[in-house]
């Protein structure tokens, strides 16, 4: 009998929290967008599918004409203006798609219907007509915010009008170099534990997952290692620019010597160490959708092996680096 109460007023929540949310969004009028050198055909279906985008963000609900069969002449802006009024929508929205050659342009403003003040407008390209499903959803993202459609960031509705800038979309294979330190500490590190150094590596874009195999050494001290490792990371956001985190696993050789960059000296102060290492972090990356980008890393290491020193101690540290990488 308790269950089913609970699942009752779960059912009331539910219920209750979409008619909420229904209330909550305010109503925005809009024609039919205005056509110039483009099929009628387009006319309804555009409106339509911005009214599907929009209604899928929950923030607006958009108030369509009547469909007509034919193209309909866009009314003046102070008539839509008056129709938004008497259908007690706060905002009004006119759209028009202009077709130049091949370029399809997309012009989107929306208004206050008390003072038809503008208060969010938008111009987008489109090469094809596949363009213009991407182009409708960034709108209905960003519409009516500080935002603009066009610097959405969403690197999986990207049109083909911006692809031609964008090549990592079809170009996910890249080439990189590292410069940078480690820092280590654990003994027998510990009074110079800092080393400087570089590295290559090669990275694979799979959209979700960042796939990365990484060959680096720092020798620029009495401490230092030479790694080779695989990796995987994880984007946060699916931008051109967005964090990244993760980590991986690496073959590892490190060394305390009393001559710098010298892993296998036979001073009695030497100590080194080989084995199997855990790596964990992530970084930053700049122009992930380019066919060059900059990337900030910084990873924690911890060794599965301990050093030869008396102490027998278990290496750890953090490397950094700043990286550029090519697409091809």
């Amino acid at each position: 009998m308790k269950i089913k109460n609970i699942s009752i007023l779960i059912l009331m929540a539910v219920t209750l929290a979409s008619v909420t949310t229904a209330f909550s969004q305010e109503k925005v009028y809009m024609p039919f967008f205005e056509l110039i050198n483009i099929h009628s055909d387009y006319q309804y279906s555009t409106a339509k599918l911005l009214k599907g985008y929009m209604d899928e963000e929950k923030r607006y609900t958009l108030v369509l004409p009547q469909r007509s069969d034919s193209m309909v002449p866009q009314p003046p802006v102070e008539d839509i203006r008056a129709k938004a009024g008497s259908l007690g929508c706060p905002y009004y929205v006119v759209g028009e798609l202009n077709r130049m050659g091949e370029t399809v342009i997309i012009s989107i403003s929306m208004y206050k219907t008390d003072d038809g003040s503008k208060i969010w407008s938008d111009k987008l390209k489109a090469n094809t007509p596949d363009d213009i499903d991407p182009i409708l959803q960034k709108v209905a993202r960003n519409i009516g915010t500080s935002e603009k459609a066009a610097r959405d960031g969403d690197i999986y509705s990207v049109t083909s009008y911006q692809s031609q800038q964008l090549k990592q979309i079809q170009s996910i294979n890249s080439f990189g170099l590292s410069v940078g330190g480690a820092l280590f500490l654990s003994k027998p590190f510990t009074d110079d534990p800092f080393s400087a150094g570089f590295g290559a590596f090669w990275y694979y874009d799979a959209r979700e997952i960042l796939y990365e195999i990484n060959a680096e050494t720092y020798f620029v001290s009495t401490s230092g290692l030479v790694q080779g490792s695989l990796n995987a990371y994880r984007p946060i956001f699916a931008e051109n620019n967005t964090p990244f985190f993760g980590g991986g696993l690496g073959i590892t050789h490190m060394w305390l010597s009393d001559i710098p960059g010298t892993p296998d000296t036979i001073y009695k102060t030497s100590y080194t160490g080989s084995g199997l290492v855990l790596l964990l972090g992530g970084g930053y990356i700049i122009g992930r959708s380019s066919t060059v980008g900059i990337r900030a890393h910084l990873r924690y290491f911890i060794a599965t092996f301990k050093m030869n020193n008396p102490e027998k101690s278990l290496p750890h540290g953090i490397l950094l680096n700043l990286e550029i990488y090519f697409g091809r």
